[in-house]
Parts: C-alpha cells; structure tokens; sequence
C-alpha cells in the first residue's frame, strides 16, 4: 500500500436543475509503459457542498476488483481520497475541487503479475 498526495484544482462547467449531483471520482494508478489502471471509484453528493471549503474523505470503491482476491491487500480495501470542495458562487453553478491526497491505493501492477504468475503455474501443473 501506499499514500501518495496530489493537488489539482478545478471548477466544473454549469449545472442545471434536475441533473444528478454527485461529483464522481475514479482513481487511476500511474504507469511509464503501460495503460493506467482504475483502482476504483468516490461520489459525493453535491448537497454536502457550500460556500466555504469542506473537507471529504472518501472510501475508493473498488467494484471492478475481487475484493476477496489474495493478492489485493486488505490495507487496498480502505483505500481513499481526501478533497476539498465547495461552490464557486451563490448561484451554485460552478463547482471548486481540490484533491488533496490518496491513501492505502493497492500497487496494480503487482496484483496484476501475481495473477499471472499464479495462472501461468496452475496451468504447468
């Protein structure tokens, strides 16, 4: 596992009534030669927002991944972000976002080769 942080700020376009509200996150890792995984997913309903700066911390849900695999360690199954947001103005139209750290994201791409690994053995055996 791993903590890692991470800031980036920035505004959403306009919303209008009757859209869902709920700002969505997904979580990638970083890869030089490969593709970037998706370690998992947040939301956060848009009624927690207000003026002022909040603090969130949200769990990653990781519905892509076995929970019960093996090789994801149970520290991955916490994983979490930590924004900040709130509205950029009284009319509630624009939204500021910073993303303030992750913590316990899963190694991907050791999970991945320990799949292959242990595929590549049960298949020689």
């Amino acid at each position: 596992s791993s903590d890692s942080s991470h800031s980036e700020t920035s505004s959403s376009s306009s919303l209008s009534e009757g859209e869902v509200r709920v700002l969505h996150f997904d979580g990638y890792d970083w890869d030089r030669l490969t593709k970037d995984d998706l370690i998992g997913s947040a939301q956060l309903p848009v009624s927690m927002l207000t003026r002022h700066w909040r603090r969130f911390r949200l769990r990653l849900f990781l519905d892509h991944h076995d929970t019960a695999d093996p090789f994801l360690s149970k520290d991955a199954k916490r994983s979490s972000i930590a924004v900040r947001a709130r509205w950029r103005d009284a009319a509630r139209s624009h939204i500021l976002v910073s993303v303030v750290s992750a913590a316990r994201l899963p190694i991907m791409d050791r999970v991945q080769l320990h799949r292959m690994i242990e595929k590549g053995i049960s298949k020689t055996t």
